[in-house]
């Protein structure tokens, strides 16, 4: 935050506004006491509390870097060069953010540090450390690059999905009517259609599977816990636009 000082009494400004239309006083000299009043210290809110941060120190090293680094130390070292390109073009559709050049923003040691041990077996990492310093990338970017690893293998990687994978015909979720099998009752929860329900043989089902078109192996590859809390919500849109969005995409293809 540029300035903290003026943001607090930008915000202060529009309570005060807020009380003055909301809860008007007449004559102006009473809201005007009023105000005054509001104004003091420890009446409306407290004085600002600042805390300086330095800025956390990046590695030294773009991911390009990391790219056409050589040898068993390198960071990347278990991932074949056509997986390092794949990898790096993934991380650009919205997990790492670009500066005004389009480059890659530059990693934080920890991030490196993360990724490094998250590619090698039997090495667990914990990351501690402030709001803002990259924790979910440096979580991140180890998962995406083992996953990565895994589908661009030249033996054992991830076959093609077969045509129509993305297509609207693939609905898992509806019957063979087109319609959805399921429909909100007056509580607004979800419940199975009458019909469906009493015709309903899940060895019979003959509609699309989730996976319908889809050849890479079954597997869970990355299990995420998070808590309870307004944090989860910013993860899930970064995630879906990190992995999901048409940049990723095209990248994955």
């Amino acid at each position: 935050m540029h300035d903290p000082i003026g943001a607090f009494s930008r915000i202060r400004a529009f309570y005060l506004s807020y009380l003055d239309t909301a809860s008007r006083l007449e004559p102006a000299d009473i809201r005007e006491d009023r105000r005054k009043l509001l104004m003091k210290t420890g009446t409306l809110c407290t004085s600002p509390l600042l805390e300086p941060l330095p800025s956390w120190e990046t590695d030294g090293r773009s991911f390009e870097d990391l790219v056409s680094e050589e040898g068993e130390d390198a960071v990347l070292a278990s991932l074949s060069p056509k997986a390092r390109r794949a990898f790096v073009d993934l991380i650009g559709c919205g997990l790492i953010d670009r500066d005004e050049h389009g480059a890659l923003h530059r990693p934080y040691g920890h991030q490196v540090t993360m990724l490094k041990r998250g590619l090698r077996d039997g090495q667990a990492g914990i990351v501690t450390s402030g709001t803002g310093s990259g924790k979910t990338e440096a979580f991140l970017l180890p998962i995406l690059a083992s996953i990565i690893e895994e589908a661009t293998r030249d033996k054992g990687g991830w076959p093609k999905p077969k045509s129509g994978y993305l297509s609207l015909e693939n609905r898992w979720w509806r019957g063979q009517d087109g319609q959805p099998m399921a429909k909100r009752n007056h509580q607004g929860e979800y419940e199975l259609k009458e019909d469906i329900k009493k015709g309903l043989n899940w060895d019979d089902y003959t509609g699309y599977e989730q996976r319908h078109n889809e050849q890479r192996p079954a597997a869970i590859r990355a299990l995420i816990l998070y808590p309870m809390n307004a944090l989860v919500e910013d993860q899930m849109t970064r995630l879906r636009m990190a992995l999901d969005s048409q940049n990723a995409r095209d990248a994955l293809d």
